[in-house]
């Protein structure tokens, strides 16, 4: 009786065990890649697709190293600052994910429509976001509350929606428009700088 304790406590244990892991299968993406990046170390390449995956690859071997999901619809891009990638989606969210542990650390609420664009500022303090929303949102990465939203043209029946980046030096944030404009704002005051038509 007590071997049959012994053996149901340790199957207990082992399937206990077992629930804690997860199993992955690498086999590249099962859709189309939107986005694509080396590292600046040189090191990895990731992907974003529409098969709502990032995946991370060794660029040297080309072995797919780690996939990122969490998200419920296409990944559209990415920005890399250090070991933490944001990225964006057409599930309408914003993703903050460690590279290194595949761990999504947060995810935005829903912004009203298609997320379309995101870039970390060179500090990586700042996160712009881009989308088919009438405005960029920037948002403090220190406490992932909003900073500014900033008015944008996003005629979804033009292109693809509002593009953000971020100037080397982090002193202006250029947009790209729908309404075939492009926009930079100082970073200082978030005010308009230019107006390219």
């Amino acid at each position: 009786m007590r071997l049959l304790y012994s053996i149901i406590l340790f199957l207990s244990l082992c399937l206990a065990e077992a629930q804690s892991f997860k199993a992955v299968i690498q086999k590249g993406h099962g859709e189309a890649v939107k986005s694509a990046e080396v590292t600046p170390d040189g090191k990895y390449l990731i992907t974003a697709s529409r098969d709502k995956t990032v995946k991370i690859w060794d660029a040297i071997s080309g072995k797919e190293i780690r996939s990122l999901v969490g998200h419920d619809h296409t990944v559209n891009g990415f920005s890399l600052n250090g070991t933490t990638l944001a990225t964006s989606s057409a599930d309408g969210t914003v993703g903050v994910w460690n590279i290194e542990t595949g761990e999504m650390v947060w995810q935005s609420e829903k912004f009203r429509e298609y997320v379309t664009s995101v870039e970390y500022s060179p500090n990586g303090q700042l996160l712009a976001v881009g989308s088919y929303a009438d405005s960029i949102s920037i948002i403090k990465t220190s406490d992932f509350s909003l900073l500014k939203k900033i008015k944008a043209n996003s005629d979804r029946g033009v292109g693809y929606g509002v593009s953000v980046n971020f100037s080397n030096d982090g002193t202006y944030l250029i947009v790209g428009e729908d309404n075939r404009a492009a926009k930079v704002y100082a970073t200082s005051d978030w005010k308009l700088k230019y107006d390219f038509k």
